[in-house]
């Protein structure tokens, strides 16, 4: 008691030491692991997709296309020989499930997933195609300017070029607008 009364106010001190050190330490064995980043983690994919029949009677199998491009996307977003994932291709689910424990993730494409992209692709560009052709069908309702108007538009626009580019930026953005809108309604309709 005696010392502590010596020491004083630098008492108070030592568990600010303390803690300070106990920081430092930890900062020196954390800091590293900061700036590390994975390189070829090993990454199972399971292509089951038996694919769908075009109308001209080909055969697409979508999976087996997305297969093929993995090493490529990877490695065009990594310098050479850092990539940190490497896929490797098992041939079925019970292959999967014997071996997990070696893998950090599966990547597992189902055997419907063609079928299922181009019904859903379908169903798009048809509600697409019907908003197109209503917009198309209302500038045509609002009718075609005859050719005295189309005159009285040209004559108009070299009076006042200023004026008929912006009535013409004006149209465009009406337009783009209502592209837009149908663009959202056919994508919110097929969710």
């Amino acid at each position: 008691m005696d010392k502590l009364k010596e020491l004083g106010n630098r008492a108070l001190a030592i568990p600010f030491g303390i803690a300070l050190v106990i920081f430092c330490v930890l900062g020196l064995a954390i800091a590293p692991m900061l700036h590390m980043s994975p390189k070829n983690m090993p990454v199972a994919v399971v292509n089951l997709d038996e694919g769908a029949e075009l109308p001209t009677g080909n055969t697409l199998v979508a999976g087996d296309m997305i297969v093929d491009h993995l090493d490529e996307a990877i490695s065009e977003n990594t310098s050479a020989g850092d990539s940190p994932i490497a896929f490797t291709v098992l041939k079925s689910r019970e292959e999967l499930d014997a071996n997990m424990d070696s893998y950090y993730g599966a990547l597992v494409i189902p055997a419907d997933f063609t079928e299922r992209q181009m019904a859903g692709n379908t169903a798009l560009a048809s509600s697409l195609g019907e908003g197109i052709q209503e917009l198309m069908a209302g500038s045509a309702a609002a009718g075609a300017p005859d050719d005295a108007a189309a005159a009285a538009a040209a004559a108009a626009a070299q009076a006042n070029p200023e004026a008929a580019a912006q009535a013409q930026q004006q149209a465009q953005a009406q337009m783009a607008a209502k592209m837009q809108g149908i663009i959202m309604n056919a994508v919110v309709a097929q969710q």
